[in-house]
């Protein structure tokens, strides 16, 4: 019987998250890192890949046939072992081919389960190996990813990575005086930080997705426009306005974490909190990601 927590109506979630999860934790290996015997388990990451790809094909063959009534359900998947036998036995593929092939069989489970037909029961065979089994191997992975920077030499990255100057260069934006001059702040931020991010770069502000610099830049000044009103109308000034940490995570992403105060007459003195979650590449911001933070105290009101 199928698991409660993986019951039809769950399940096509389940499958879809997991493949997603695949993804993102193969990004930026190296076909030569994930050949690495050892990483998991005594196998490499590209072996282990390998037998994923082989446990879905089987899985999916079994839940086909269970759906179909056939009461041979060795028959099918023996014929299709020798298949998948044969194929781990040619040459070695690459990752994104290995990938390219999983995303193809475990899809073609995603439909199954979506076409809703037969009972829970039929499901689970991909539940146990698709889910459950799945998230097991991919937990292994992880483990590995998380003691070392793989994907990239961290040294390598920091000294491509301009965190500290871009940062710099954010916090004398905040030094403007915001009464003296008539400032555009999509041209401000064009100024001042153009030579800091790539032509191509994509940008998650909460959870909307912009992309290319000039847009990136434009939404930003579209979020902000409300401070700038507050500073350019005298109704209110930044009392305080630093990263309050800055580091390099086990993805090699870098984070920084910040914290403004706003002080005037209608101030709570509420400090504002918020990370920005960055991705170089040659030296400029291919990906950054800028998310809230919760707000800690209050001063008064």
């Amino acid at each position: 019987m199928i698991p409660k927590e993986f019951e039809r109506s769950n399940l096509a979630f389940e499958l879809t998250v997991g493949k997603k999860r695949l993804e993102r934790v193969l990004h930026g290996l190296t076909d030569e890192q994930c050949g690495m015997a050892g990483a998991v388990q005594s196998d490499s990451i590209s072996g282990l890949v390998s037998r994923l790809v082989k446990n879905e094909f089987l899985a999916l063959n079994e839940a086909c046939e269970r759906l179909s009534g056939s009461d041979k359900q060795s028959s099918g998947v023996e014929q299709h072992t020798g298949f998948v036998d044969r194929r781990r036995r040619t040459e070695p593929r690459s990752i994104q081919s290995l990938l390219a092939e999983f995303e193809v069989v475990r899809s073609a489970i995603i439909r199954l389960v979506e076409q809703g037909s037969g009972n829970n029961a039929h499901y689970g065979t991909l539940a146990e190996i698709c889910v459950a089994r799945f998230n097991e191997h991919i937990k292994q992975i992880e483990r590995w990813r998380g003691s070392q920077v793989v994907g990239f030499s961290g040294i390598r990255l920091r000294a491509e990575a301009l965190e500290p100057e871009l940062n710099a260069a954010i916090l004398e934006i905040g030094k403007k005086d915001f009464l003296l001059d008539n400032f555009d702040l999509q041209s401000l931020f064009s100024e001042s930080l153009n030579r800091y991010y790539s032509d191509e770069v994509v940008l998650w502000l909460g959870t909307e997705l912009t992309n290319g610099k000039q847009a990136a830049f434009q939404r930003l000044a579209d979020a902000l426009e409300w401070v700038h009103t507050v500073l350019e109308m005298g109704l209110g000034c930044v009392d305080v306005f630093r990263v309050v940490s800055s580091f390099q995570d086990s993805q090699g992403d870098f984070i920084s974490e910040w914290e403004t105060v706003f002080g005037g007459p209608y101030s709570t003195e509420a400090a504002i909190h918020w990370r920005t979650v960055r991705v170089w590449k040659q030296r400029v911001v291919i990906a950054e990601r800028i998310e809230g933070l919760p707000s800690v105290g209050q001063k008064g009101t």
